[in-house]
């Protein structure tokens, strides 16, 4: 009798890759130029409620998989980019659509307020775009 515990089953792809950011060059390729909506998280390292919300971003990269690409990155390593949004505090996510920033929040939030902006975001995409059908 084989031993079920010693078969191994086929790695299953993850539904989101929580991108991590290494460098300001990376950014314009990974967010500005992305063909759906970016949520970012700069973080660093040393920040206290980063590693608070750390589970709640991972947990809504693994629920907003089809609708979202997620990119974390640390403010300490791309102080460029941190300077560029004007991002003065972590953590920070932000919304990017179209290269453009949409809508931020700071702090250790709960996971609702990051739920309310990001079904916001697309509730207000689907309204624009029936008012488009409706003209």
């Amino acid at each position: 009798v084989k031993s079920f515990a010693k078969i191994k089953a086929p790695l299953r792809p993850r539904l989101s890759k929580y991108q991590t950011g290494r460098s300001d060059s990376e950014w314009q390729t990974q967010v500005l130029e992305s063909d759906v909506p970016v949520l970012v998280e700069f973080w660093a390292p040393w920040c206290g409620p980063c590693r608070m919300i750390r589970p709640i971003v991972d947990q809504l990269a693994k629920d907003f998989a089809v609708k979202f690409k997620f990119y974390k990155i640390n403010t300490d390593e791309s102080p460029n980019t941190t300077n560029r949004y004007g991002i003065r505090s972590v953590p920070t996510v932000t919304i990017f659509k179209d290269g453009e920033k949409k809508d931020s929040i700071t702090g250790a939030v709960p996971r609702e307020a990051l739920e309310k902006t990001i079904e916001m975001f697309f509730f207000c995409k689907l309204l624009a775009i029936e008012m488009f059908l409706v003209e």
